[in-house]
């Protein structure tokens, strides 16, 4: 056996960050992968969640949902809030009003930005 110092050196394991989502969703039976920095959440095949608590740039630190671009319109800024108000709430239907995406919170260049994506904004009457 060798020496106690030839052993290499344990490599501690970062603390899992937003832990309490996991519980949450462990009746999924969850998997995750670091991924940028960050934790990537996994029910099966798919990426659902990321988690991120970083101290050295903390501004996008959270829970990202994950989803395709085809439901970005069906996120609204107080999403949670609505759900929790109303089981049955509907996000509004594709497309979106400009108006609807300024009364979210987006900036005029965040919303031409999007106006290129095929069906998510719906066209103003000339």
């Amino acid at each position: 056996m060798p020496p106690h110092d030839a052993l290499p050196p344990i490599k501690r394991r970062k603390a899992i960050p937003h832990e309490f989502v996991l519980e949450a969703i462990a009746a999924l039976s969850p998997h995750t992968r670091s991924m940028f920095g960050c934790l990537a959440v996994y029910v099966g095949a798919r990426i659902v969640l990321i988690l991120r608590d970083r101290r050295d740039s903390t501004a996008d630190n959270g829970v990202w949902l994950a989803t395709t671009e085809e439901h970005h319109a069906s996120l609204r800024h107080d999403f949670p809030k609505r759900v929790q108000a109303d089981p049955n709430y509907q996000s509004p239907p594709l497309p979106v009003t400009v108006q609807h995406l300024r009364d979210e919170g987006l900036s005029q260049p965040f919303i031409n930005y999007m106006n290129g994506w095929k069906g998510f904004v719906a066209e103003e009457a000339a």
